[in-house]
């Protein structure tokens, strides 16, 4: 049986340790403005907050289905000019 090390090379476990990071940091950060946001906002403040954040969602979830992932799965089969 392989060892744990053999199986990942080193710079793939940094890399998804890095990535998993930046994703906790992000998600934790985002966490806070919204606490923030209910804590010192007025209602309407906060509303405006939510409303825009989901907008801003969802805008990057249409590109994301339109546009990314479309580009890459047709992209590898572009020859090349």
């Amino acid at each position: 049986m392989k060892s744990r090390e053999s199986l990942l090379p080193p710079t793939v476990l940094r890399d998804a340790i890095a990535s998993a990071s930046e994703h906790g940091v992000l998600s934790l950060s985002n966490f806070l403005a919204g606490a923030l946001f209910i804590h010192f906002a007025t209602q309407e403040e906060y509303g405006l907050y939510v409303t825009l954040t989901t907008l801003i969602l969802l805008v990057a979830g249409f590109q994301n289905s339109v546009v990314n992932s479309p580009l890459t799965v047709l992209y590898p089969s572009v020859p090349e000019s």
